[in-house]
C-alpha cells in the first residue's frame, strides 16, 4: 500500500520517508496510527512526535497536528509554512506538548469540528503551564485555567471567542482547513476518520 494512493504527492511521501512504513495492507505510523486501504484511519492518543527536519531549539514556530495524516496534509497543502517550522504530532489526548523552544510561537492545525476547537483550547492553556478544566452541560462548554474561566455556547466555540470571553492570551493561534473539516479531505475526500 502507498500513499500516494491517498492523493500525495512524489515530493510530500518524499519529505516525509522515513516517518512511516508501508506494509501490504496498511501504513504505520511512529506514534502507532494505522491508515488502512479503504482511508479508514487508527488514530492513536498518543503524541509528542517531534519532526526533526529543522533545529527546534532555533525555531521559532511549532505546528501540532492530531495525527501524522493531518500533518502530511497540512504540509502538501501549505508547504511554505510547514518547511519552516518544527512540527508535532500530539495524538487525539493532547496530554503532553513539549515545549522546544521557549519563545516559539505555538500553531494548532486541528480540524474544524468540536473536537478540533476543544483542541485547540485545550492545547492553548497547556502550553500556558497545565491543563484546563473543561465541562459540557445545557449546550455550553465551561473551560477553566487558572484565573480565567469562559462559558461559550457549543455552536460557537472558538479559541479566539474563549480568548475574548475569559481574558487569556497566548501565542497560540490556528490553522484551519478551507471549506472541510481535515486536511487530509482537502488531499483526498474519501479518507474517513
Amino acid at each position: 500500500m502507498k500513499l500516494e494512493q491517498f492523493g500525495f504527492s512524489f515530493e510530500t511521501v518524499s519529505f516525509f520517508r522515513g516517518y512511516f512504513t508501508e506494509e501490504m495492507d496498511k501504513i504505520v505510523f511512529p506514534n502507532g496510527e494505522i491508515l488502512f486501504p479503504d482511508g479508514k484511519l487508527n488514530l492513536s492518543p498518543f503524541g509528542s512526535f517531534l519532526m526533526d527536519h529543522v533545529n527546534p531549539s532555533i525555531t521559532k514556530n511549532v505546528i501540532v497536528f492530531h495525527s501524522f495524516l493531518e500533518m502530511f496534509s497540512f504540509y502538501q497543502v501549505q508547504k511554505k509554512t510547514a518547511e519552516n517550522s518544527v512540527l508535532m504530532v500530539a495524538g487525539y489526548l493532547c496530554e503532553n506538548i513539549p515545549v522546544p523552544n521557549p519563545v516559539a510561537r505555538f500553531s494548532l492545525a486541528f480540524g474544524n469540528s468540536f473536537f478540533g476547537r476543544v483542541s485547540d483550547i485545550r492545547i492553548s492553556c497547556l502550553i500556558d503551564g497545565s491543563l484546563p478544566r473543561i465541562l459540557i452541560k445545557d449546550e455550553f462548554l465551561y473551560v477553566e485555567h487558572g484565573k480565567y474561566t469562559a462559558s461559550m455556547p457549543l455552536d460557537k466555540l472558538s479559541l479566539s471567542r474563549f480568548y475574548t470571553l475569559s481574558g487569556f492570551r497566548s501565542k497560540t493561534r490556528t490553522f484551519k482547513p478551507k471549506n472541510e473539516a481535515l486536511y487530509c479531505r482537502l488531499i483526498n475526500k474519501t479518507i474517513r476518520l
